[in-house]
């Protein structure tokens, strides 16, 4: 069975040792942490919460928009799938220039650790046989 967003909510919030109120403050002020109590207790349905909250609950608990508004549609997020996700998030907030340097950092990575790198996206498509 997969994991609701009360449950998510709860878990994350307990993982990192937040309090109901800590989540509220972290959330801008979005969010109440009595909202965050009702998320929680499944008083308030996923479905019924806005966007904007949604966004709110994500900032409130420093986890990807993504993995909140995936669940509360319902569906489950895999381990991997959620650590992606973040990484995602982490590298679409930082300015170009600092884009730039997290994709040199992750090819020196691979290199140093033996790690064979897919090849890049140019080099396959010059690759393809031309139709005839």
């Amino acid at each position: 069975m997969s994991q609701t967003l009360g449950e998510f909510v709860r878990q994350t919030r307990e993982e990192k040792g937040y309090t109901l109120a800590e989540v509220a403050r972290q959330s801008g002020g979005q969010i109440s942490d009595g909202y965050v109590s009702r998320i929680e207790n499944g008083v308030i349905l996923p479905e019924s919460i806005s966007s904007k909250k949604l966004a709110a609950l994500a900032r409130g608990l420093h986890v990807a928009e993504e993995i909140v508004y995936t669940l509360a549609r319902g569906r489950s997020v895999r381990e991997g799938d959620a650590s992606e996700t973040q990484l995602l998030t982490y590298y679409r907030q930082l300015p170009p220039d600092r884009q730039t340097d997290v994709m040199l950092i992750a090819r020196t990575l691979h290199k140093q650790h033996g790690v064979k790198a897919a090849e890049d996206i140019r080099t396959v498509k010059a690759k393809r046989p031309r139709a005839a």
